[in-house]
């Protein structure tokens, strides 16, 4: 049978009488307990005791080789063995035999292992591990690189090295041959620089040739020289003497102008254009436009036609025929097959027969505009308009007389409390008005035919009808009557119940023939809904 709790033994009702009895046992019972806890504490202790004992033993068995061998690698290293196989360091497989002992059982070799000698640090070679037995020794490389003195020797040292150590070795060969290489271009370079110096002493001589030459052009200046039909020269009227076609240079005009004689006189062969930029992508061809034509819109002077990328050759033999002007189009040569792009780039030139100098320019635009306003006339008519606005409108108060509308696409008039750091807006858009909170979002609107929500209770009409319903349903179904305050007429009396009373019965003599009624009964009626709760009726 279970011990019972000292809760169990010792429970307290208002019965109990605490006595020294009640005291005795209670205390005793506790020091039996704490006996038999004392017990249990000792046998604990002991059993803790020996699995320490038993878990220092495994660790001195276990632990003890595995320091051991740290302390090796340590001392002795485990990414280098050594070998006296007397070997020649050639490209290809190169065996070796690796000394025995605790850096060959230690060694780790990686893909690629250096191959060095003891007594000299420059004969080496570069290599990959293909196969190594720890317990026999036996180690084969595959030499990739090999620099300095090959062999046969017996003093090799193995190590393991990182995979771009035979990528940084091949970097540094060809950084020598760059070196030689360099050597030869400087040796070239100090002959050219003495060319150099030769060509400068003739660049010197050129240059008094041109003085010289500048010199005579600058006396020649007010002259005209004819070469070939070309003449050139600063003069007030143009030659007199040439035939029709002839061209002629006027250096007297600024910039310097290209003028060929024709039947009308000398005419300038450049003028000034304003050009249209007209660039029209077609739409990827179905197969079905043929040949066109294909109409540029606005018309054009001049322009180039690209097919899938390439300019096609317009003109004689050509594959795209031009045909330029306001209403400009052009057809091609063979016909577009589906899925062929077709673009045009080119340009429609209006131009310009005046050309002024900005002197003239200002003269022109001048007289043209004294029937405009001058700046003075705008900064005072400016001042008006403000002081008019102002009037009417100031931000900082004011009184607005008469209608003020405001027009966009979403209105807002928005009301900022500087105090709370919030505004709230009258906002009027899609058909509504109403309030926006802080959020900027809907928190009471209305439509034209006064349908009110609000962001609490929603459709305000909706949910009044709702709610009369309901609650006009929950009345009729929980009216009640009820007769209270009884009351007594006699017949002797002439006069009518109160009001709102109901007959609840009478009263008769017996005995004789016929009966007579003496009176009647009657009662009060009451009523009861759930919002008045019960009320009499009365009038």
């Amino acid at each position: 049978m279970a011990q019972k709790t000292l809760a169990e033994r010792f429970h307290v009702t208002p019965q109990t009488v605490a006595n020294p009895p009640f005291w005795n046992g209670f205390v005793q019972e506790i020091d039996v307990r704490i006996r038999a806890l004392d017990a249990v504490k000792i046998a604990w202790e002991e059993v803790s005791q020996q699995g320490i004992t038993v878990a220092l033993g495994r660790i001195n068995e276990v632990l003890g080789p595995a320091a051991n061998r740290i302390q090796n690698i340590a001392a002795l290293g485990f990414l280098s063995v050594r070998s006296a196989t007397s070997a020649t360091l050639d490209i290809g497989s190169v065996t070796f035999a690796i000394d025995p002992g605790v850096q060959r059982e230690l060694f780790v070799p990686s893909p690629f292992v250096a191959v060095t000698r003891e007594s000299s640090p420059f004969d080496y070679a570069i290599g990959i591990v293909s196969y190594f037995n720890r317990d026999t020794g036996v180690m084969d490389i595959q030499i990739q690189h090999v620099e300095g003195d090959a062999g046969p020797h017996q003093d090799w040292i193995i190590a393991a090295v990182a995979g771009q150590a035979i990528a940084q070795t091949s970097i540094l060969n060809a950084t020598k041959q760059v070196k030689a290489e360099t050597d030869s271009i400087r040796t070239a370079t100090d002959s050219i620089r003495a060319d150099t110096g030769q060509i400068r002493n003739a660049a010197g001589l050129i240059r008094d040739e041109t003085a010289r030459l500048r010199t005579a052009a600058e006396t020649a200046k007010d002259t005209t020289v004819a070469v070939a039909s070309r003449y050139h020269g600063a003069r007030t009227s143009q030659p007199p003497v040439a035939d029709i076609g002839d061209q002629y240079l006027d250096t007297a005009a600024t910039p310097n102008v290209v003028k060929v004689l024709t039947d009308a006189g000398w005419t300038p062969t450049v003028t000034v254009s304003i050009g249209g930029s007209r660039e029209v992508d077609f739409p990827v061809a179905t197969g079905a436009e043929g040949t066109g034509p294909f109409t540029v819109g606005g018309g054009f002077t001049r322009g180039d036609v690209f097919l899938n990328g390439y300019k096609l050759r317009s003109g004689d033999g050509g594959t795209v025929i031009l045909a330029p002007g306001p209403t400009g189009t052009f057809t091609l040569t063979e016909p577009l097959v589906a899925g062929d792009e077709m673009a045009f780039r080119g340009y429609l030139a209006n131009d310009v027969v005046d050309i002024y100098t900005k002197t003239e320019a200002k003269s022109v635009l001048s007289s043209a505009l004294l029937d405009y306003h001058d700046r003075s006339y705008i900064d005072a008519l400016s001042a008006s308009l403000g002081e008019s606005i102002s009037s009417k409108l100031d931000k900082s108060g004011g009184t607005i007389t008469g209608a003020l509308k405001i027009s966009s696409a979403a209105n807002y008039l928005s009301f900022a409390d500087t105090d709370a750091g919030q505004t709230r807006h009258i906002h009027h858009n899609g058909g509504l008005i109403g309030f926006l909170g802080a959020a900027g979002d809907w928190i009471m609107r209305s439509t034209d035919d006064g349908a009110l929500w609000t962001k609490q209770l929603g459709d305000l009409n909706s949910r009044i009808e709702a709610r009369a319903a309901a609650h006009a349903n929950d009345r009729v179904a929980s009216l009640s009557f009820r007769r209270v305050s009884p009351g007594y007429m006699g017949a002797n009396q002439d006069a009518y119940s109160p009001a709102g009373t109901v007959l609840g019965g009478f009263s008769s003599t017996t005995g004789g023939f016929p009966n007579e009624m003496n009176g009647f009964y009657y009662f009060y009626l009451q009523m009861y809904d759930p919002v008045r709760g019960w009320w009499t009726i009365g009038g």
